[in-house]
């Protein structure tokens, strides 16, 4: 129910893909009778450009959209690092009563999946807020990691939590791994560092 969506909404959620950006995909797609992507995250920003960084595959990433009708503002935070940043027209916002499904693209309102669009990889902590986060508030989420505290203090803000998701009857192939591999996350996303800084 997104109806509680004031002028902002920010979707954040840790990403881990198997696909390199040859084929981005939509990993979190939602839609409405007015438009089919009415948010719709790929995999890659070079989905939105292609002048804008690919996301490697084979390691972690904390990914957060924010859209704010106020400031005309629509931004992609990677790693607590702003990448993305696009003015907005006047009036926008998300209308509420859609569609929402994780891990492939919607051609018609909850419907006409392909299957060469289907998202292939991990999600970890997945949640969409009713407003626009800080980039102070982004960073710290990328920084919290397993810990979740900062999360918790964004409770009251959460239109849609991980743990709602988590819930769901799931369809297609889909794997929900148990809480305590998120130390090897946090382990897989220490050697992608270690890799990066050689």
């Amino acid at each position: 129910d997104f109806s509680a969506l004031g002028a902002g909404v920010s979707v954040c959620s840790w990403i881990y893909k198997f696909l390199d950006s040859s084929t981005p995909r939509i990993f979190f797609s939602y839609a409405t009778e007015r438009d089919t992507n009415e948010i719709a995250l790929p995999d890659d920003l070079s989905y939105l450009d292609e002048t804008f960084p690919a996301l490697e595959a084979f390691r972690w990433y904390h990914y957060c959209f924010t859209l704010d009708s106020k400031s005309l503002k629509l931004a992609v935070v990677i790693d607590g690092e702003q990448v993305v940043q696009f003015p907005i027209p006047p009036g926008s916002s998300i209308q509420d009563g859609g569609t929402l499904v994780l891990g492939q693209e919607q051609d018609s309102l909850g419907g006409d999946f392909d299957a060469s669009q289907a998202f292939a990889g991990k999600l970890y902590e997945l949640n969409v807020f009713k407003r626009r986060l800080s980039t102070e508030e982004m960073v710290q989420l990328s920084k919290d990691r397993c810990s979740m505290e900062m999360v918790a203090s964004l409770r009251a803000d959460i239109v849609l939590s991980w743990s709602d998701i988590l819930g769901e009857k799931a369809h297609g192939t889909i794997l929900t791994e148990p809480r305590g591999d998120c130390k090897e996350m946090i382990n897989s996303m220490e050697r992608s560092i270690i890799d990066d800084a050689k």
